[in-house]
Order: C-alpha cells, then structure tokens, then sequence
C-alpha cells in the first residue's frame, strides 16, 4: 500500500488558501471525532499588522496555481518485486517504481525497519545486484518497504509482507513484472487573471540533469604478475552522455583515477593476495557499480621438491666434519645450512638439536630461493636452545622450539612455517614471514616485532598463529601476546589470541631509534577476553594503519600520539560504548555492541544495545557468529577485507562485519 507523506505547509499571514486545501493538524493536536470535509481557513480576525483589507484580499493567480501544483506533484513508488504476502527463500529479487514531477533524488530499501540499501537511478533495485539474500534473517513474517525522496524533499513509501522459508534449498524467487508508473494527473485548467503589470519571460529550459550512470567496466583480468607485482587490465564501460575515467583500488583503497584500461601495482610482498576494485566515472559524477578481483603475487619460492629430493642430511648423532650425506650425515642446523645450496632441501633427523647462531653465508646473499630446514618424513624435531637467525634466504618447516626464535638484524626472506615455539622476536630484519604454528606460554614478557637500530623491521607478515598463555607474576608487569614497537609494512592477520594478561591482547606503539612506526594492517584476528586486561587491542604513535574485520570480547584502544595520519577501522565486531570514539580517526561499518550505551563512531557504523554479539563460544575462544549475530551483512564490500580468519571468500554485496564470514 503507498502513502504520501506531505511537506509541512507554512501559511502566510493575509494568504488565504485555495478551496479545498487545508492545514494538517500540529503534532499533538487530538484527532476529529468524525472525517469531514476541510473546512476553509478563516480570515475574520487577521493577524497583527495586517488589515482587515488585506485579510479579506481573494488569493491571487499565483498561490493557486502554487497550491495546486503542492497537490499534484506527490512522488509515487510502487514495489514491483516481491508481491505482498508472497512466500520467498533464498536470493530474492527486490525492486521498485517511482516518479514524480520534481524528479526522485532516491529510493530507499528497508527489511524490517532497517535501511539496507539506497538506489539513485532508475530503474530502481536492492544494492548492486538487485538481489536481497534472505538467508541472513530468521524464518518468518519481515516487512519490505520502499520509500521515494523526490528532488523537492517530499517523500512516499510502499510496504509489502512477505514470509521467509528457507527450510528448502535456497532457490533465487524470478522477479514480478515491474508495474508501469501511474501517468501524473494533467495540470488543471486555470482561468486567466489580468495581471498589474505584463509577467517577465520564463528562463531558458535547463537541459535535463544527466543522472545514469556508467555501465561496469568489463572482464576485471590479471595481465602480469611477479613476486612484487600485479597487473590488471579491463574492458571499457559506456555511458549516455560519455565516460570520463576509471578509480581504481587497492585492499580498499584508492590508488588512482585515470583513463587508462589498466593499472599495475608494484612495491607489493610475495606471495600475498590483495583485493582490487575498479568503478567508471561520468561527468556528472555519476558512478557504476564496482566490479572486484582478488589477485595475488607470486610466491616468495618455487614449490619445494619432495622429500626424496633432499640434498643435505642432519642427524642428533652426526658431526659436522662429515659430508652431510645419508651415509655421512652433519649435526647443526647452521652446518646443514652453509653446505646446502639455495632451493636444496636440508633433511632433519628425528631428535633434538641445539639451537645456535645461524650466521650469513655471503655466498647466498643474492639468491632467489630460500634454503629449507624440515624434519624427515614422520619425524618429530626439536630444537632445545634459543635459534638465533642472521641469515638470508632460509626457511625452517614443522618443528618444535622449545626455546624459541629470534631474526637479527641482517637476516632477510626468513619464513617460519608451522612451527611451534615458546616465543619469538623479529628485530630489524627484512621479510620475515610467521604462517601457522604456535606462540606460547611465557611469564613475564612478551614476543616482539621491533628495532634493535634505526632500521625498522620491514614487510613482515603474521598469519595463521595461536597466541597462547602469555602472564605476568604481579599487576606492575607489562605482559601482552604480541607486542610491534617499531616496522614499516607490517601485517597480522588471521590469527587467535587466548589467555593474554595484563596489558591486552595486542600491542602497537613506537620506541626506539628507528622511524615512527607506519603501514600497518591488522585483520580478520580473533581476539579472547584477557586475564586481567581491559583491551582486546591498543594502538598509538602510528602513520597509515588499518585495523578491519576483527572480532574482539574486549575494546580497541586507539591513542595517536601527534596528528592521527591515516588511521582507519573498518568492520570490526568489538564492544565500544560511545564516549570512546576518537577525534580525526576514520570509522566505517564497525559494529559495536554495548549493553546501555553503543558507540556509533561513523556515519556508516551500527551500535548493538546489546552484551551479546553472537559469537559461538567466546569463553573458549570461538568467535565464529551464529545467526542471531547483528554483525551480519554489516561489514564493507570495498574496504573489508576480501576472505575471513578461515580463508573462506566474503560474500561481494553484503560482508558480515568481524572476522568470521557467516
């Protein structure tokens, strides 16, 4: 059913209103007993300052024709899809038809009262693909309605119900026929008046506004990549009036806008994958939809050969005077290092290993391939004192450290892979990477990212790890999981945090000699209530850092130390009451859950009156969401990011906020 919603009326002392128009009562006013045909506005005792005279004046040409052109140019909106009371599942599509004299400035799309989607140009449908995904809501009854804005700010709505069942496979519901526009009513005839004085000449018709938009650029391909770059290329949009460029952007943010087909990004890590989104531009500044490509680097190495393909051989019980052969096997790891070539691998026996310095080796320095250190198959190795690594090119797979790791400062190409160890700390090396594996339990102190000179620690990448069991002896010990206090491009994602005391979860700050610390991207991270702490997460002191899609049982705590430069949050699921927003950092589709109080920091952001955020299990740790979670669909298609803490890819229109994607 469509209702106009009028535009308040001020009347004007001495005007009196054409015959059958009439005032809408004030807000508050007690309703007629009885509908009755509107009265005429009495003018027997004008206002103050008017005469009798005046008040008695008939109204003029011009405010009749001005009341009745109020009367006919309501917007009209109808809901072509889906009908009312129909019974829908899975991907639906949801349209509407709008028009009015003044022209529609928009159409909004709302499920249950909450505003999902808004649609500038006919014809008019829900986001960028016209389909609402109904398997985010709970079975049952749900009110679709659809309100018009026309360019003169009148507005009209249409609801429709409609009953979701997607108890059976999930089918796409074809869309209704869109109802053709009701014809606006013709202009009433009205009857000449001499005027005083001849009416100036109308202005010029203004040429209509162009208001469509480009269509999406075409077949979003990758052309070229390498370890450090990716090139893309695409098809040219069309428009009505003529395309003017193409923005382009990278994990969410603009890299350029140009009119050139394609764009290469350089200056990127190995073997990581990035988000890219390019959308076509018109002068009007019209917009068409995004289209988006995952694409990712090459890897930092070659695949390695199979284990049979081993060239250097270590055992508990060799001696490094040997030749590292099978027969002949050497007995550190730093020996086993030295004798291999780059991409050899070096075999390890099961058994325990000191640990040691392993020391440059000036003969690999310009390699491409790294040297693999990993156990024989089905052997357990164990490396029983601190590993010291100053090397390049080097890879260690699949073992345990009892004692844990550091890299030094000339220690560069550095990749620990599954490994479990008691601590680390990464100090002013260059592209060392940490995937999977186990950090975890320490007393007293935490593992670092930091600088042991002016050189920051650069391009260092930690995913995939648990944090675990990290205390402190008495409350005056700053303990965390992770601690950055210094780097320059470093990125933690998709790791879990549990049992972290003190000071919280996370740390990211600056000290030392080296540079402010900057280019830092913090997502899809799980992060567990701490002993004793207050903060999932503490950040300041930092240039261009991105903190998305976490999901955290404890607040962020951001404090910039001097200007905020480039500070962004972008679809975490975090608890936040309102008073904790921070002036000039940026926050878009956050969700922030507060019992009595939630922060709404951003335009774009949602507050949960709520303690419960829907998380599976969060006293073990499990942050996955379950149906009920208000983070659903609430995340950031074009600046979240493109797969969740599992690797799973986000769905394109809609992303759920946090780190897990429902």
């Amino acid at each position: 059913m469509s209702e106009w919603i009028p535009r308040p009326v001020r009347l004007v002392a001495g005007l009196a209103l054409p015959l059958g128009l009439a005032l809408a009562p004030l807000a508050g006013a007690a309703p007629a007993a009885t509908p009755t045909a509107p009265a005429a506005p009495s003018l027997s005792a004008p206002t103050a300052g008017v005469t009798a005279a005046a008040a008695a004046r008939p109204a003029t040409r011009s405010s009749r024709v001005t009341a009745r052109a109020v009367a006919r140019s309501a917007p009209r909106v109808a809901i072509g899809s889906p009908a009312d009371g129909a019974t829908v599942r899975g991907k639906v599509r949801l349209t509407a038809t709008a028009s009015s004299s003044a022209g529609i400035a928009r159409v909004e799309f709302r499920v249950d009262g909450v505003l999902r989607a808004t649609d500038r140009t006919a014809p008019y449908a829900f986001g960028d693909t016209g389909y609402w995904t109904t398997t985010r809501i709970a079975d049952g009854a749900h009110t679709v309605a659809v309100t018009a804005v026309d360019k003169s700010g009148r507005s009209v709505r249409d609801v429709h119900t409609v009953t979701v069942d997607n108890v059976r496979d999930p089918v796409v519901v074809p869309p209704a026929p869109d109802p053709e526009p009701e014809p606006l009513p013709e202009p009433e005839p009205v009857e000449p008046e001499p005027d005083p004085e001849p009416a100036p000449a109308p202005p010029p018709a203004t040429p209509p506004a162009d208001t469509t938009a480009p269509t999406a650029p075409g077949n979003l391909r990758v052309t070229d990549r390498t370890g450090t770059s990716v090139a893309v290329a695409w098809n040219a949009s069309t428009d009505a009036v003529g395309v003017t460029g193409y923005e382009v952007a990278l994990n969410g943010s603009v890299a350029g806008t140009g009119t050139a087909l394609s764009r290469t990004f350089t200056g990127l890590s190995c073997g990581t994958s990035h988000g890219v989104r390019v959308v076509a531009l018109d002068a009007a500044g019209n917009r068409s939809a995004a289209v988006n490509l995952t694409v990712s680097t090459t890897d930092c190495t070659p695949p390695p050969p199979p284990p049979s393909a081993a060239s250097v051989f270590l055992s508990p019980s060799g001696n490094d005077a040997a030749a590292c052969t099978v027969a002949a096997p050497c007995r550190t790891l730093g020996r086993g290092y030295r004798v291999a070539a780059p991409g050899q691998i070096v075999q390890v026996a099961a058994g325990s290993y000191a640990g040691g310095t392993i020391s440059p080796d000036a003969s690999k320095a310009s390699a491409t391939q790294r040297v693999v250190l990993q156990p024989a198959p089905g052997a357990a190795v164990t490396v029983t004192s601190e590993l010291l690594i100053d090397a390049k090119h080097i890879e260690f797979r699949d073992m345990t450290m009892s004692s844990g790791w550091q890299t030094l400062a000339q220690a560069a190409d550095v990749l620990m892979e599954d490994i479990d160890a008691k601590h680390f700390f990464i100090t002013s090396s260059q592209g060392v990477t940490v995937r999977g594996g186990r950090v975890g339990p320490g007393v007293d102190y935490h593992p670092i990212i930091g600088a042991s000179n002016a050189t920051p620690p650069r391009n260092v990448l930690v995913e995939g790890v648990l944090f675990h069991d990290w205390t402190a002896s008495n409350s005056s010990v700053h303990t965390e999981c992770l601690q950055i206090g210094a780097g320059d491009g470093i990125t933690i994602r998709g790791n879990r945090f549990v049992r972290c005391a003190q000071t919280g979860n996370m740390h990211v700050t600056h000290w030392g000699e080296s540079p402010r610390t900057r280019n830092v991207t913090i997502e899809n991270n799980f992060y567990s209530t701490t002993i004793g702490g207050y903060y999932a997460l503490q950040a300041y002191a930092i240039d261009n850092l991105l903190i998305r899609n976490n999901s955290a049982t404890q607040g962020f705590l951001i404090m910039p130390s001097g200007p905020v430069n480039n500070v962004r949050l972008v679809a975490n699921l975090a608890p936040m009451p309102s008073y904790a927003c921070v002036s000039g950092v940026q926050y878009r589709n956050n969700v922030w859950f507060d019992a009595s109080n939630p922060a709404k920091c951003g335009t774009t952001d949602h507050g949960a009156a709520t303690s419960d955020p829907g998380f599976t299990n969060a006293a073990a740790g499990d942050l996955h969401l379950v149906a009920s979670s208000p983070a659903l669909g609430r995340g950031n298609a074009a600046d979240g990011s493109v797969t969740d803490i599992d690797g799973d890819a986000r769905d394109a229109g809609t992303p759920d906020a946090g780190a897990d994607e429902r």
